[in-house]
């Protein structure tokens, strides 16, 4: 399990600008580099998720993956974000993925929380994900684990001293493997391409992937037009909501207030979802010309991913 990533940049400068945990056995580092022919070279220290065999048992170290969204309007800066784990756990490892232009400051490891800084110089409000690795303070089992030993052996024809080596054995130890979900869907909004982002996988885990393509949409009367990719197929509910104050019939929507929420599925690399709008709703994002939504894409397994998307009119 990564528990921590390392960036060696010589003799240039990167700045690390996302850091999220990908499945049982990797994290995804994202960089920004200044220089032209820059060599990056990225080191990850990894901890075993499983103890070593006793008594023909082994057993797994438990941990998931918390997150929390968050938008910053243009000129903010927040220090006390914060991340917690549960009553019984530990916040060891934490994690980013933010929007171009907002700056990650830092954060203050707690024992069972962690603060997180972040600053938006932009004039533009901007979002991102936060992440923290919650390791369990109790141990889960880990299945049985099995030594065997393999023997060849050979024989020859003519006689052999007492040196000779006619057979040579091998151990192997069998246990079982953690088992990892498939992986969360990746969200394309409009026509742009792809890009894949990371998907977090142990049990519990509640990391997923954020968009990183091309963020527009289409309103068409009362109906949102998005695309949705996944690897191999998905399905799950998609949710529109509102990225900033709108007014409907008479009363005030605040920023992530629900406008419209549908069910979905692609079972090929990519399908088109379209999500249909109160008429009221859609009268008011027209008339008041709204221009960003937020988008929420949760998968079969309950994994999320949320993007600020771009409103095309029709």
């Amino acid at each position: 399990m990564p528990v921590g990533a390392s960036v060696d940049v010589p003799p240039g400068r990167a700045r690390i600008v996302s850091s999220v945990p990908d499945g049982t056995t990797r994290r995804v580092i994202g960089l920004r580099v200044d220089q032209d022919a820059t060599t990056v070279t990225v080191g990850v220290r990894c901890v075993a998720v499983r103890t070593a065999p006793k008594d023909g048992t082994t057993t797994q170290l438990a941990w998931r993956v918390v997150q929390r969204d968050v938008t910053l309007q243009p000129g903010q800066q927040v220090a006390d974000l914060g991340l917690e784990c549960g009553a019984q756990e530990k916040g060891v490892v934490a994690g980013w993925r933010l929007d171009y232009g907002l700056l990650p400051v830092g954060d203050e490891p707690q024992i069972k929380t962690r603060k997180f800084a972040i600053d938006n110089p932009t004039d533009r409000v901007l979002g991102g994900t936060l992440y923290l690795l919650c390791l369990g303070d109790r141990l889960t089992d880990g299945g049985a684990a099995s030594d065997l030993v393999n023997t060849a052996a050979a024989t020859t024809s003519t006689p052999q001293d007492g040196a000779a080596v006619l057979s040579a054995s091998a151990g192997l130890r069998v246990q079982q493997a953690p088992a990892d979900p498939p992986a969360a869907p990746s969200i394309t909004v409009g026509d742009g391409p792809t890009t894949p982002g990371p998907a977090a996988t142990p049990s519990g885990t509640t990391v997923v992937p954020r968009a990183a393509a091309t963020r527009t949409a289409t309103l068409r009367g009362t109906r949102v037009a998005l695309a949705i990719g996944c690897a191999t197929g998905c399905s799950g509910t998609v949710e529109v909501r509102a990225d900033r104050e709108v007014r409907v019939g008479g009363r005030t929507l605040r920023a992530k207030a629900l406008l419209a929420r549908t069910r979905f599925r692609v079972t090929g690399a990519r399908g088109t979802v379209r999500v249909r709008l109160p008429a009221k709703v859609a009268a008011a994002l027209r008339r008041q010309r709204v221009r960003r939504v937020r988008v929420v894409v949760r998968d079969a397994a309950g994994r999320r991913t949320t993007t600020v998307v771009t409103l095309r009119r029709r």
